[in-house]
């Protein structure tokens, strides 16, 4: 029996792509994509906040994004794609993320999180 509780158990493991605590709310934006590359607007934080943690939501029929955070601007065919429905839970600079239209006439939808 012993063996069998052991073989059964898992072993939880903490990395980088678990949200394992809880996110104070920082803002939320809604930009309505176009066809010339657009960084986001953080919210105004004060006392050595930062955000650290952002949501982000593409909605629109049959519509699409195209997103980089590389330092250079997506296009409307180069790019990580964003489709309507899509969510990204995106913890790297969001100084640095930029959007595009793909597709149709996308809205996205970002939550800022602490």
């Amino acid at each position: 029996m012993k063996s069998l509780r052991k073989f059964l158990t898992l072993g939880a493991q903490r990395d980088g792509s678990t949200v394992a605590s809880y996110r104070r709310p920082l803002g939320y934006q809604q930009l309505t994509l176009t066809g010339s590359a657009q960084k986001l607007t953080l919210p105004t934080l004060t006392g050595g906040q930062s955000v650290g943690y952002v949501v982000i939501q593409c909605e629109g029929t049959s519509a699409g994004a195209r997103w980089r955070d590389d330092g250079t601007a997506p296009s409307a065919t180069v790019g990580m794609i964003l489709s309507t429905g899509q969510e990204l839970d995106y913890s790297g600079d969001p100084t640095a993320i930029q959007f595009i239209i793909q597709t149709g006439s996308p809205i996205i939808n970002i939550s800022y999180y602490m």
